[in-house]
């Protein structure tokens, strides 16, 4: 077909699809994916909100005698064993900890380490504080591509018939959940886009530049040769085929990227040039730059027709204050120019056995007239169209076949939820009311109605929660792994409670008063008259630092006990020793334990390459975690030995330098304290200051620079 996209479009790129095809609700979309996950040879890149390793891609009779697992990580395990030469890449965001209990438990360390070492995995923070990482994304062999606002987690899977009591809705409990094995939810619908053809080149490149953002590393996989196209899998008809398909994303302002608003300009653009009918299937709408764009059109345009289809309650309080309460007023903004026979926000309901359920709404698709078509992951609210990383996918049409296929597509889905056939659809369209297309069908189990905005109104704390739970922008550009400081502050304190009440006192008071710093003290100064004291120091600060024991403190005692001269050379020796033990510790956790720490290891490996020696040093200068952690972590990141050690002693100088100074200072200080002892002592802390803010610019001023040359 001819290039339909015009110059205003604010697409990303846009390239051909060979196939192209509509997969509604997840027992389709997961078929698909498991068929084409069997044929894999080459790359399989997962990008989601989620990827729960537990979920059964098939079910009931389709799981039957299968070659392959149907459980996701067993069947990503299988082909990564059968083929070492297959990478595959998995970028899962670090969600919220307000998310735990829908998440499957330790999965990062079940990813990390029950995989073979083809299987790389990334929990995913390179966001805004606050934000999320919400694309949804699969790229295999660099031959298909699926994109929409399914991801492989608890709670998807359904059929097209949404049964109220369904068999196989059912999955694996969430982090929290540890009583009971499985756990039934209710009927839920989704959407999913699947390529092939050139159009995903445009997503393998997506998904490489956010694993080198999330995980801070190249992707050294290889896709397949695009004539050797055997992956579509056979059960699936394609919608399109040879059509132009275009991709838009929203991406956060960071500290380093700028904003990137392409669906919100999309969005836009196409309900402005909407002529007869407008269907939209979305879990939220509160994007108000969208509800006017609606607004000004119906007025505009006396014959256009908006239908939506949205959830019927919200899930959980942060939801009914920010989601919902929005709604409100963008039922209200779009309200203004059109009754209830031209705009309708409803939500899906299953009637069987005289029980009714409502069905959970999460797919993200907008159809205008028979033209423009675009899904993908990004909701209509406003943290989709600012705050967090979307992709979407569109195609406007321009001749007859891809026309019909549109209105097809749109007539079927409006079918799904409402029991009419597509025929009557297509009709009431073009020649009735809305109140028609949504009157109640006897025959049909599915039906839409209405939704009931009054019991949202008035609420109170709306402003802080929409500030907090969707907001258009980033507030605070730079982000941490929030989830795993609070997990690892609990886990501490855990441990340091379960220390204090049961091992503590279990322990023979002999072994508990061995190391205290007084003690320590005393072993330093027991060692000063010895002929053995380059030992005993080392030895000292080898069991010290396989204890954590801090190095600073040790730097500081040696050079009150032995002044400034001895306590400089023997804190530099022993200091070594626990660099070389720590490293050796880290050498020999394996590759294993070292995928756990993958993102911290990939920047400190790019530190030792780009800045060799002094990159390593400029580390060690800073005091960015314990002596030992960061011993251990140079051996897992297996940088070389010896620049290990040479920059370990370039970066402990400064400062074993000014302990050296002020501890021989201190130490006089203790024995004669005359006026100009003190005079010296504080003279030597001056310096020890100096020492350490040179350090700290020397460090930043390495790091700029580097950023300089890397960008």
């Amino acid at each position: 077909m001819t290039d339909t996209f015009s110059a205003q479009d604010h697409y990303w790129k846009k390239d051909k699809a060979d196939k192209a095809a509509l997969l509604v609700d997840c027992a389709s979309y997961y078929k698909a994916l498991y068929e084409t996950l069997c044929h894999a040879k080459h790359s399989i890149f997962i990008l989601g909100w989620d990827i729960d390793g537990r979920i059964e891609l098939l079910r009931g009779e389709d799981a039957q005698n299968k070659k392959y697992a149907v459980a996701l990580r067993e069947l990503l395990c299988q082909k990564a064993n059968e083929n070492p030469d297959l990478e595959i890449y998995l970028n899962r965001w670090n969600y919220s900890i307000f998310f735990s209990s829908e998440r499957e438990s330790f999965s990062g360390w079940k990813w990390r380490m029950h995989t073979p070492p083809n299987i790389h995995y990334c929990a995913d923070y390179a966001v805004p504080f606050g934000a999320c990482h919400h694309q949804k994304i699969i790229v295999v062999d660099g031959q298909i591509a699926f994109c929409g606002g399914m991801d492989i987690a608890l709670g998807r899977w359904d059929s097209r018939k949404h049964h109220i009591e369904e068999r196989e809705r059912i999955d694996p409990k969430g982090l929290f959940d540890h009583f009971k094995k499985q756990k039934p939810y209710e009927p839920y619908h989704d959407i999913q886009f699947m390529m092939s053809g050139p159009v995903v080149g445009a997503l393998s490149e997506l998904v490489r530049r956010r694993w080198k953002k999330g995980a801070g590393s190249e992707i050294r996989a290889i896709d397949n040769k695009p004539e050797n196209n055997d992956l579509w899998p056979k059960h699936v008809m394609p919608d399109f085929e040879d059509i132009d398909i275009a991709a838009a994303r929203t991406i956060p302002k960071t500290k380093k990227d700028k904003a990137v608003t392409e669906i919100l300009q999309i969005y836009l653009e196409q309900i402005a040039r909407a002529e007869a009918f407008i269907y939209i299937e979305n879990q939220y709408l509160t994007c108000l730059d969208i509800a006017n764009a609606l607004s000004k059109r119906l007025k505009e345009k006396p014959d256009l027709k908006v239908l939506i289809v949205s959830c019927d309650r919200p899930r959980g309080i942060m939801e009914h204050k920010a989601m919902w309460t929005g709604r409100v007023k963008f039922w209200d903004t779009v309200s203004e120019n059109a009754g209830a026979d031209r705009f309708a926000v409803t939500y899906p309901v299953c009637k069987e056995n005289g029980t009714k359920n409502t069905i959970h709404i999460h797919s993200k698709i907008m159809i205008i007239d028979d033209r423009y078509f675009q899904v993908g992951s990004a909701n209509l609210n406003n943290r989709s169209m600012g705050f967090d990383t979307e992709c979407d996918m569109i195609i406007q049409a321009d001749d007859d076949q891809s026309r019909q296929t549109i209105r097809s597509l749109r007539n079927n889905l409006i079918r799904e939820h409402t029991g009419r056939e597509e025929e009557d659809i297509q009709e009431i369209i073009e020649t009735s009311t809305m109140n028609e297309l949504l009157e109640y069908q006897e025959q049909s189990r599915q039906h839409l109605e209405r939704i009931n905005n009054d019991p949202y109104r008035n609420e109170f704390l709306v402003s802080w929660a929409q500030k907090i739970g969707d907001p258009k922008k980033p507030l605070i550009l730079s982000n941490f792994p929030v989830r795993q400081v609070v997990f690892a502050a609990l886990a501490a304190v855990i441990l340091g409670l379960l220390y204090y009440f049961f091992i503590s006192p279990a322990l023979p008071e002999e072994f508990r008063q061995i190391f205290t710093q007084e003690n320590l003290t005393g072993y330093i100064e027991s060692a000063r008259n010895s002929s053995w004291s380059p030992f005993i120091i080392s030895g000292i600060y080898l069991i010290a630092g396989m204890l954590f024991f801090s190095v600073m403190a040790l730097n500081l005692v040696t050079a009150i006990v032995f002044g400034p001269l001895y306590g400089f050379l023997y804190a530099c020796l022993g200091s070594l020793v626990s660099a070389a033990a720590g490293y050796g510790v880290g050498r020999l956790a394996g590759e294993k334990l070292s995928r756990w720490f993958k993102p911290v290891l990939n920047k400190v490996k790019s530190y030792s390459e780009r800045g060799g020696v002094i990159g390593m040093t400029m580390v060690r200068m800073v005091p960015i975690a314990p002596y030992t952690a960061v011993n251990i972590t140079f051996g897992m990141a297996q940088v070389g030995f010896a620049a290990y050690l040479f920059s370990t002693l370039l970066g402990l100088l400064p400062g074993i330098t000014a302990k050296a100074l002020f501890g021989g200072a201190l130490g006089e200080l203790f024995k004669n304290p005359e006026p100009k002892v003190i005079f010296y002592t504080l003279g030597t802390l001056v310096i020890w200051g100096l020492i350490i803010w040179g350090t700290h610019l020397a460090f930043k001023h390495f790091k700029q620079k580097g950023s300089h040359e890397t960008a």
